[in-house]
């Protein structure tokens, strides 16, 4: 590849071919010596539709008769992976998740703790003594977790032909609840929790997955 400048060249509009036409030939004039094609927020072409890979002929041919080289570039808009939201379309087996690891301190006794609204993976207390803890000594407490619907809710549907309206509880959440020893404890809890506030995005795609 000779030296020179290859920017990006953002695809953030519905695409016309004179338009690219023209601008590839500008590029020409200025020294360009090549281009990556970026889609960005705002590209109105449904992205890798036939409609898209037309543009993109039209500016793999325009290159090659201005002699430029044209590349093709891995992000819609960025960061790379989400195929501008095609791969996570349908597909929740595909979305990151986050493992949040909290560390909870206790007095013993009766505990109710509400955690993060995803998978637990693992939950455990130490015993603490003069601010030491006992890491030889520790209680599972998976099986005192269990889901509580924390959000009260009114909905008004046709349940039946007499009542439509109803009120209901939402929001499943993972809550401990449990009796402790009346000593102070420290509890550690790992719990898998879906990205749903990434960017932009939403949620996101899982880059871990092969």
């Amino acid at each position: 590849m000779e030296i020179g400048f290859y920017p990006f060249w953002f695809w953030n509009d519905r695409l016309d071919e004179t338009e690219l036409r023209r601008q590839i030939a500008e590029m020409a004039e200025k020294g360009i010596r090549g281009f990556y094609i970026h889609p960005r927020q705002g590209l109105q072409q449904p992205y890798l539709s036939t409609s898209f890979f037309r543009m993109v002929d039209v500016a793999v041919e325009a290159a090659r008769r201005h002699g430029l080289s044209a590349h093709l570039y891995d992000e819609y808009p960025y960061p790379s992976g989400a195929a501008g939201g095609k791969v996570i379309l349908g597909n929740p087996k595909y979305w990151a998740t986050d493992l949040v690891q909290n560390r909870y301190e206790v007095s013993g006794g009766p505990v109710r703790i509400e955690l993060p609204r995803g998978s637990v993976l693992r939950a455990v207390a130490y015993p603490v003594t003069d601010g030491i803890i006992d890491w030889a000594s520790n209680q599972d407490l998976s099986y005192h977790i269990g889901p509580v619907l924390v959000r009260s809710t009114y909905n008004e549907a046709d349940f039946s032909g007499y009542n439509r309206k109803r009120f209901l509880a939402a929001v499943p959440t993972p809550v401990l609840e449990v009796d402790l020893p009346p000593v102070p404890h420290a509890v550690f809890v790992s719990v898998q929790v879906v990205v749903n506030r990434f960017k932009y995005w939403g949620n996101y795609v899982d880059l871990l997955n092969p």
